[in-house]
């Protein structure tokens, strides 16, 4: 684009020829005026900035653009020349200074070539917009609103098409051209150009009466040509009469134009376009005397492109040759304006002349007059720092376009504060020059800034609905003479303006409700404000270092310290945390870890912990620590060592330099057990590990917080301690926002500095999360207030230090105050505000006081927050500019190398290197814009707020541009190593472009699919609803085995966020894709189960050979869907081919991965049937596993072998455990193999669950608490000991170890697991179940006041009403119930009031009817063997109870009737057990037993429980201590109810016997209640 084009032809021929000094008039008798008006402009304006706010504007120029350059084009064509654009109108003019008739009908022929042809072009020409504004969607989980995000509306948002029309006013007569300017020191310094006359005059007059579609023309315009047109053309116009009573045609787009197109384009063969005046496409240049001419173009553009084109001329060579000048300049300039297009906060003067008559303003006094009145517009706008945009001429009036807040111009202060006292001034000095005959309209608003037109013709221009108000309000009749401003002008100026607020509200087109319009009077005297005033209302900031300063203090003390700092962008969160960094780096035993979250990688998996730890490792080997040696805990049992100690003993390795992702890698694999790699190998950058086919690490950011754990407490043994901080954690992903929970619970050493703006700038489903994080013990929050009045006044005071040696300066209440309204408080701000008075020199120190200047005074410095940024933008060098746009898209945090890689494929930079990149940011920055970071290639924005408002101000057309050249790049890159981050940051840029749904569905599809692999649940449920939201949805799921992996990937996730239901739904759905269809009753299950069983007896005596074939055979029968393209090549002789043999194992592995998840629910929700039919499947699929094949099919036995012991099978269970065994064996894996994979270890300990189970179900609880323990073993060795699953694990070995009376091993286990009995905020019932099994082992060891201790402590999280059916874990409820009940019962026996008796007795009672609940609601009368252990602890229990009643309080009918509901529950729960299980029928024997100790019959209790015990005699689910509780009762009730005596010698034998096993055994409890039966021989 050359700068030529920016003036019409005519100006073009005028500075060839020095002819352009104005004031001056050209007149030519022939001429002729086309004003060229697009229809709806204001309409369409309004409707786009509701929906598009801000970028409104832009997108007006988007549209229009394409028009205009349209118009030009047909213009120049036929000889004419654009004089002005004006908003939605063009207009263009045809002239010739020659006397020829002949000559002017040819002119005018091709002005009515170019009109007709216009009318064609633009009858069916077409717009796209959206229809209505940005909308939120939910996403979460399906049927689950979990949050709320704004979807782009590209993807879900209606687009709007409507036809574009033009109408078009064609005058015919005499030209004005009409010259003005403004010269000091004999140079022009601005100058205008426009049309009056009668042509002029007649082509508004015109325009006005036609509509949409129209072309109107003259009678003397037609009279010119109608002799040489034919006659077919003269029907086609319309005659008509216009609102003068004047003759005028009219031709409609309706008519058949393409005829009429031909007869012009005919005659338009006769027009030699270079005769005239306006004509030639060519662009007049003095190549020999550029110079010259652009000096003499230069003042008839505005201010803005002015200071553009010297921008660029700033940039050439001074000793260019001439001939090469307009070569250069032209590049240069290119370059500069390809950037020129901008959105912009500004504020828009638009006045009108009504005393000015269109054809007479060529006269003498009219020209002087209009010289007086560009006078004083340059004068004021020069004095205030705007832009006179132009000077227009339509039928209707004279008006002048000014503007404030163009590059170049802008302001750090309001532009209102400049437009207001320019309104005013103007005003003034127009009235003396044409009374009362001018309107002032005064706007403030987001505008389009840049340049309209191609390059042939151009021109700078400003769109936006601020724009169009103006003109509206200087038409309004109350603004004749005077001066009217919108609201948003009055309420940013209202405290420094006075206005008239008593005018109505008016009504405005294209503005749909009236508006209020006020009317500026005169400034107010600011200069009154005192530091009294203020001090009341701002207090200091002393209370923020001081909570620094006491938070240090306690942690260096020991205490547990938390820290939060929370507040708004720019509020000085960086500041504090330096300071609080500060303190640390004193201490040479502290390690600081540092992450920041980023925008775009708020869903990538740990992004900030990828950071501390690479700080972390980088420390640990900077200060020479072989880790290695202190990682386990064993190694430091015996002694504990200083860290000077250690330093002078010897070991082995060297120290690496931490500066690459190698050695890290390198550190990790020399320091840690290769059972952790897969851990620290999920966290980004740390490891170098392939992602192909690698499983996901399940509950990462458990086992990642206990290695962490284990090697922060190695560190603490060395007198280090360690500080995480992590910044702007609002941007932090889930994962690192849970593993700091985890961190903050597990690590009491450690300080944790976290800092993020507040809650509500979270992603919503966070929120809960981080305000948990505030909410926890130890931790001192503050929410950032904005600086206050002492704050900024400190800094003035310290940047104007230099001024007063003494350091005795005070500051003038009128800087602070300024400043702060003008910061609003924020901290970069300020200091932006106070940099700015420095470099303009407007504070000065008087008297030891920093005050203003004198043309200071009484001014205010209130602005919005991105004004100061911008005017400091202004002044940046043009690379640097280039460079600051593309890193602005890119986000806060910006790659150098991407930024280089996106410069050198746009506009914006050529063959730019990395290296001159960073020279010109380390030079050329003198805001300090950007700042390092740890990573060399990486670079930052200073503040948010900087990023946002360089960002904001490029038009979205451009912005839109640079986002695809990023997500082109992101997706050519992209690749298994950059995965994380890269997928992250192209959908980011996507989502920023409009249309392109496939391939933003292709990626958030990719995106979902690895969070959902990786269990990041909120971040997968985001990215799930975010697909459901696009219409049409695409398909990415195509095979029937893609499609079940989108059902198991969902059903994880569902289990993960605990509902089980929905995740057996989510499996089976995904089978019934492949082919299974879920039996939907018991006899269904069973068959299933009887196949499979049959089949593996037949497995277990066949060939491998054969055990394949029957394996195939059975899984293309159960899953046909599955393997039906697979079958198709089979039959086609193709399976032999690798690819379908890849294929085959691809199935055979998803099916295995949907039935192994799915037992996790199954056993959840007790489903034995369910869980023992797909146990079978696994059993017999496992066979065609190519993976842990051994392991896999041992651990489906081990299942098979739970699934029967649910059911009361035993035998059967006996047989599939030692089957399970068989194969374990024969796999070479045992309980010491150290080879075993993370996955394989996981799967090894889930052999051991299932045999812990069985062994429950059977009431064996020895075997029972060596499965679970060793589970747990196993669970350590991978990192996850402090999961859910271990918890339980942990419960029911200790569970199992009370019950069965094993108390020693018991004591053994408190004191290897003390740690878990710590109060946890995220395992509050897991530990509560701990502590209560704790307190029914120290109620045992008679510890009474433990025992209630730890009741008390777990209480408040074990209670809680079963009604609706919900339960954490059904089989520990039931337990926790019974010791409840056994811990009520020994306090009832303690009492020593009546009261305190009661008091028990109510709680037994409570205990008992909830126990019944349990049984009732919860397992809803499924027969499970799970409940047999319990029922066997009840047993002793209920006996106890009933002997209480015979104490001396007594019992009460109450409790009495409940222990009898007890019993009958117990009853009723075994009479229908089908098949007769052992301990089943053992426990009916005794439930009869029971009840007849209950009616008082001890002697029929005693055989009846007798006769029970005979059953089980022998028995695994009878062991000896269960018998010796027994017969220590049937003693005991001889005793109480006096059918025997405590003399008898056979009684004394037997008390003496089970009183030496209980003592021998450390159950106290039980010998406490026989020692007062024996006698004192």
């Amino acid at each position: 684009m050359s700068v030529i084009s920016f003036v019409p032809q005519q100006l073009r021929r005028a500075t060839l020829c020095n002819d352009f000094k104005g004031p001056k008039t050209t007149t030519r008798d022939s001429g002729i005026v086309a004003i060229i008006d697009i229809s709806g402009y204001s309409k369409l304006s309004s409707h786009l900035q509701e929906v598009l706010g801000s970028d409104s504007g832009a997108k007006i120029k988007e549209l229009l653009n394409p028009p205009i350059e349209i118009i030009i084009r047909e213009v120049h064509r036929t000889g004419g020349s654009i004089v002005k654009f004006a908003g939605d109108a063009v207009i263009a003019v045809w002239t010739h200074s020659a006397i020829s008739l002949e000559l002017t009908q040819n002119m005018i022929i091709g002005a009515l070539s170019c009109c007709v042809q216009l009318l064609d072009r633009f009858r069916n020409y077409t717009i796209s917009f959206l229809a209505s504004a940005q909308q939120e969607f939910a996403v979460g989980r399906p049927s689950t609103r979990t949050s709320v995000v704004k979807v782009p509306h590209s993807a879900i948002q209606e687009m709007k098409t409507q036809k574009l029309k033009i109408h078009i006013g064609l005058g015919f007569g005499v030209t004005h051209d009409i010259h003005l300017g403004v010269q000091i020191n004999a140079e022009p310094v601005r100058s205008e150009f426009f049309l009056s006359g009668t042509a002029m005059a007649q082509s508004g007059q015109l325009l006005g009466e036609g509509s949409e579609g129209d072309l109107v023309l003259g009678e003397s315009c037609w009279d010119q040509i109608k002799s040489m047109m034919p006659a077919e053309f003269s029907e086609s116009l319309e005659l008509f009469k216009t609102t003068k009573n004047e003759n005028a045609f009219r031709l409609n787009e309706r008519e058949n134009l393409s005829g009429l197109i031909h007869v012009l384009s005919e005659k338009l063969d006769n027009l030699d376009t270079n005769l005239l005046d306006t004509g030639s496409e060519s662009v007049p240049v003095a190549e020999v005397d550029f110079k010259g001419q652009l000096a003499a173009i230069l003042p008839y553009v505005d201010e803005a492109l002015h200071h553009a084109v010297s921008t660029a001329k700033s940039l050439m060579d001074v000793n260019l040759e001439p001939e090469r000048y307009f070569e250069v300049l032209q590049c240069q300039t290119r370059y500069i304006l390809n950037n020129y297009d901008q959105t912009r906060k500004v504020c828009i003067i638009f006045i009108q002349f009504q005393g000015f008559n269109v054809e007479a303003m060529h006269e003498a006094e009219s020209v002087n007059k209009l010289q007086s009145i560009m006078k004083a517009l340059v004068k004021s706008i020069r004095k205030y720092q705007g832009c006179l945009r132009q000077i227009n001429c339509d039928d209707k009036s004279l008006t002048a376009l000014l503007v404030w807040g163009l590059q170049g111009f802008a302001h750090e202060k309001n532009e209102t504060e400049y437009v207001l006292p320019a309104a005013v001034e103007i005003a003034s000095r127009l009235a003396k020059i044409v009374g009362t005959d001018f309107s002032i309209g005064v706007t403030s608003g987001s505008v389009f800034s840049g340049i309209v037109g191609d390059e042939n013709r151009a021109d700078g221009t400003v769109l936006g609905v601020a724009v169009n108000n103006a003109a509206r309000i200087m038409c309004l009749p109350i603004c004749r003479g005077a001066v009217l401003c919108d609201e948003e002008t009055f309420m940013n100026a209202s405290e420094s303006y006075q206005f008239d607020e008593t005018i109505p509200k008016v009504e405005l087109k294209g503005v749909p409700r009236p508006v209020k319009v006020y009317k500026p009077l005169e400034s107010k005297n600011r200069c009154r404000i005192t530091v009294a005033e203020v001090a009341t209302k701002i207090s200091g900031r002393d209370k923020e270092l001081g909570e620094i300063l006491s938070s240090y203090a306690k942690w260096c003390q020991s205490e547990r310290q938390r820290f939060i700092i929370t507040g708004r962008s720019g509020a000085g969160k960086t500041a504090l945390m330096h300071f609080y960094h500060s303190l640390l780096d004193i201490n040479p035993n502290v390690i600081s870890c540092v992450g920041k979250g980023q925008e775009h990688h708020q869903n990538t998996m740990l992004f900030c912990y990828s950071q501390i730890l690479s700080d972390l490792f980088k420390s640990v080997a900077d200060r020479n620590i072989n880790l290695e040696k202190i990682y386990r805990r064993d190694s430091w049992s015996k002694s504990h060592m200083t860290l000077d100690e250690y330093f002078t003993t010897p070991h082995t390795g060297t120290r690496d330099s931490l500066c690459s992702d190698t050695s890290i890698h390198d550190f990790i694999v020399r320091t840690f057990p290769p059972l952790t790699w897969e851990i620290w190998g999920s966290v980004p950058n740390l490891m170098k590990q392939s992602r192909e086919k690698k499983p996901a690490v399940g509950d990462l950011v458990t086992k990642l917080a206990i290695l962490l754990s284990r090697v922060l407490n190695a560190l603490h043994k060395l007198d280090l301690r360690v500080c995480f901080t992590l910044d702007d954690t609002q941007w932090c992903d889930s994962y690192s926002i849970d593993l700091t929970q985890k961190l903050q619970h597990s690590c009491g050493r450690e300080l944790f500095l976290i800092f993020s703006r507040p809650q509500e700038e979270f992603k919503p489903s966070l929120v809960p999360e981080f305000r948990r994080i505030i909410e926890a013990p130890a931790t001192t929050h503050i929410a950032l207030q904005p600086l206050d009045f002492a704050g900024i006044e400190a800094i003035v005071k310290g940047r104007f230090r230099h001024l007063d040696k003494e350091n005795n300066i005070a500051v003038d209440p009128i800087i602070v105050m300024s400043i702060l309204e003008q910061s609003e408080g924020n901290s970069m701000l300020v200091t932006s505000s106070i940099t700015l008075l420095q470099e303009d020199s407007n504070i000065v120190l008087k008297n030891g006081v920093l005050t203003f200047r004198e043309a200071m005074t009484g001014q205010t410095l209130a602005g919005g927050n991105d004004s100061i940024i911008l005017a400091q933008f202004d002044k940046l060098c043009v690379e640097m500019k280039g460079i600051l746009r593309v890193a602005s898209v890119a986000g806060q945090y910006f790659d150098i190398d991407e930024v280089r890689d996106i410069m050198n494929q746009s506009q914006l930079g050529s063959d730019i290197t990395s290296d001159k990149i960073s020279s010109i940011l380390e030079s050329a920055d003198p805001y300090q814009f950007v700042k390092r970071t740890e990573k060399l290639n990486i670079r930052m924005f200073s503040h948010f707020l900087i990023q946002q408002a360089i960002q904001a101000a490029m038009v979205p057309l451009k912005r839109a541009s640079i986002h695809k050249l990023f997500a082109d790049y992101y997706e050519i890159t992209l690749n298994d190593e950059n995965r994380s981050s890269h997928l992250q940051a192209l959908i980011f840029h996507l989502f920023k472009l409009p249309g392109e749904e496939i391939r933003k569905q292709t990626h958030v599809y990719s995106a979902f699919m690895d969070s959902a692999e990786s269990f990041r649940c909120k971040e997968a449920f985001e990215y799930y609803g975010i697909l459901n939201s696009f219409v049409p949805k695409a398909e990415f799921a195509i095979t029937p085995i893609d499609k079940a992996r989108e059902h198991r990937l969902l059903a994880q996730l569902y289990f993960e966020t605990k509902e089980p239901s929905k995740a057996v739904d989510g499996i089976f759905k995904g089978l019934a894709i492949l082919g299974f269809m879920r039996p939907p009753k018991t006899f269904g299950k069973l068959k299933v189960f009887v196949k499979a069983t049959l089949l593996l007896q037949k497995l277990a005596k066949s060939s491998k050979q054969k055990q394949e074939r029957l394996c195939r055979k059975f899984v293309f029968k159960m899953f046909p869907k599955g393997f039906e393209e697979y079958l198709k090549h089979l039959s086609k002789a193709a399976s032999s081919q690798p690819a379908f043999a890849d294929h085959f194992n691809i199935i055979i592995e998803e099916i295995m991965l949907q039935l192994e998840f799915v037992t996790k629910p199954l056993v959840v929700l007790a489903d034995s049937f369910d869980t023992l039919m797909v146990a079978s499947l696994l059993s017999v699929i496992g066979f065609l596993a190519l993976k842990y094949q051994p392991i896999r099919s041992a651990l489906c036995w081990a299942r098979i072998a739970a699934s029967y012991a649910m059911v009361g099978l035993v035998s059967f269970s006996e047989k599939a455990a030692a089957e399970s065994s068989k194969v374990l064996e024969g796999s070479g894996f045992s309980r010491s193999s150290s080879n075993l994979s993370s996955y394989a270890t996981d799967l090894y300990a889930r052999i051991y669950d299932a045999r812990g189970l069985t062994a429950f179900g059977a009431s064996r609880f020895r075997a029972t608490a060596d499965c679970f323990m060793f589970q747990n073993e196993l669970n350590e060795a991978i990192g996850i000991e402090h999961t859910s699953k271990a918890y339980y694990n942990r419960n029911m070995t200790h569970i199992s170890l009370v019950i069965g009376g094993y108390f020693s091993d018991y004591a053994a286990a408190i004191d290897k697991g003390a740690q878990f009995f710590e109060e946890s905020e995220e395992r509050q019932f897991d530990v509560a179940c701990l502590q209560l099994v704790r307190a029914v082992y120290e109620s045992n060891q008679l510890n009474y006041s433990e025992c209630l201790g730890w009741l008390n402590k777990c209480l408040p999280f074990i209670r809680r009403d079963y009604s609706d059916g919900k339960s954490e874990s059904p089989t520990l409820t039931m337990f926790l119930e019974s010791f409840l009940l056994s811990i009520g019962l020994q306090q009832m026996g303690l009492a020593k009031t009546s009261a305190e008796f009661c008091e028990w007795q109510d709680k037994c009672c409570e205990n008992a009817k909830q126990i019944i609940r349990v049984v009732r609601v919860i397992f809803e009368g499924k027969k499970t063997n799970f409940m047999h252990g319990c029922w066997i602890y009840l047993c002793p229990l209920v006996c106890e109870w009933v002997f209480l009643g015979k104490s001396v309080f007594g019992s009460s009918e109450v409790a009495m009737s409940t222990s009898s509901l007890l019993l009958a529950e117990m009853k009723s729960y075994f009479k229908k057990s089908r098949p007769k299980r052992p301990s089943g029928v053992y426990l009916s024997a005794m439930q009869r037993a029971l009840a007849d100790l209950r009616k008082g019959n001890p002697l029929k209790f005693q055989k009846c429980a007798n006769a029970a015990l005979a059953i089980a005699k022998g028995k695994d689910y009878l062991i000896e201590y269960f018998e010796a509780q027994m017969r220590s009762r049937m003693i005991e009730a001889s005793l109480v109810y006096g059918t025997k005596s405590s003399s008898d010698a056979k009684v004394q034998a037997e008390l003496v016997r089970l009183h030496t096993y209980f003592t021998e055994g450390q159950s106290l409890r039980e010998a406490d209640r026989l020692a007062k039966y024996l006698t004192k021989e």
